[in-house]
Order: structure tokens, then sequence, then C-alpha cells
């Protein structure tokens, strides 16, 4: 693959696999332009159900950094400073083989399509959570819903007709028939009317609490 003019060239530092992160943070701080591929993992937390993010190595083991920092790379490693987790830079046949960012550019597809694929993911689960509650609070407004007599003034909710008022020609229970005007008259559910004057999102923050 040509490199593009221009290009830049990385060396490899390797590290245990669980130092991965955490050599690449400590190095960034310092000022180095190093990197490596993540990942987003869930865990499950010891004895519980519940999950939590943590950061994860695509490529453990491997930092990159750029081949122009490697002089004062060895300065460093010869007096490390606190805070700074072990690591070695990667030789072969006694040289530093360098990457170019061609060769990186797979490495960061990877890391973007990770990235994308979990956010999709927490996208699916925010939908569904929304919907749980959605439904959750629909039951609590149908099992409190209340009766409706003739000739009370109601407000609809119901999608279909919401906003417009109407008056209560039958009352039966868990719905009642409601006179839109004229000969219009729909059945509707009792959990989606409201006396006329009474402000429904004060009625839906009660049902969820």
């Amino acid at each position: 693959m040509v490199e593009e003019a221009g290009a830049r060239r990385w060396c490899m530092l390797r590290m245990s696999g669980q130092r991965t992160l955490a050599v690449c943070r400590a190095l960034t701080t310092l000022g180095y332009d190093a990197w490596t591929p993540q990942i987003i993992v869930r865990r499950r937390r010891p004895r519980s159900k519940k999950t939590i993010e943590i950061d994860a190595a695509i490529l453990p083991t491997f930092v990159f950094l750029r081949a122009d920092l490697l002089h004062d790379l060895y300065r460093l490693m010869a007096q490390p400073g606190p805070g700074l987790p072990a690591f070695s830079i990667f030789t072969y046949a006694g040289r530093v083989p360098l990457v170019g960012d061609a060769a990186m550019r797979a490495l960061r597809d990877e890391e973007a399509r990770a990235a994308a694929a979990h956010e999709a993911v927490r996208q699916r689960e925010k939908l569904l959570a929304d919907r749980t509650a959605e439904q959750r609070q629909r039951a609590a407004l149908r099992a409190g819903a209340r009766t409706y007599q003739t000739g009370e003034r109601v407000t609809i909710a119901q999608p279909a007709f919401a906003g417009m008022t109407g008056i209560v020609e039958r009352g039966m229970g868990k719905a009642a028939i409601v006179n839109l005007g004229g000969s219009i008259s729909v059945t509707i559910e009792a959990w989606l009317l409201e006396p006329a004057g009474v402000n429904r999102e004060h009625a839906l923050v009660g049902a969820a609490a």
C-alpha cells in the first residue's frame, strides 16, 4: 500500500494486556502522540445483575507511538516518572519496525465500527426502556381511571382526537361514548379521558410517580 505524502509513521510499544490502556493514557498525559484502538464492553457487577461499561483495548499489549518521538521516549524510559506503567519498544531483527498511517487506517475503522455498534445497542435499549416506562404509565392510568357519567364534559387524550372536547353520552365503566358534536360520537377508553380543564401532563406525572 502506497503511503500518502506527509503521512506519519508509528512505532509499536509492548506491555502486558492489562496495562495497555494505562500506558496509552499515561503517555498521552505526558504529551506524547500515542494511540491504541479501544472498545466499550460491559461487565456484570460482582454479585449483581447490573452491568457496568468499561473501556477495553481492541489490540491488547500494543500501543502505537508517533515514530519521530522515539528519541524522547528513550530518554523517558531511562528515567521513568511515577504513574507510567512498564512497557518496551517492539523490535524485530534488531530494528524498530514502523507502521504507516495507511496500515493504521484499518484499526481506526474497526474502532469506529465498534463504537457505532455499541451506540446502536444503547439506542435500542433506551427505546425499549422508554416503551416499558410508557407501558407502565398506561397501566397505572388504566388502573386508576375514573368512570364518567352522562352529560360530563371531557377532553380526549387519544392521539386521533387529542385535545378535542365532548360530552359523555353514556358511561360504560372502563370506556365512554363521547359526542364530539352533531352526529359524531366515538367510544373512548376511560383512561384516555379527563374532565375538561384538567391538565393532562400533571395527571401523567402523578400516575408515573
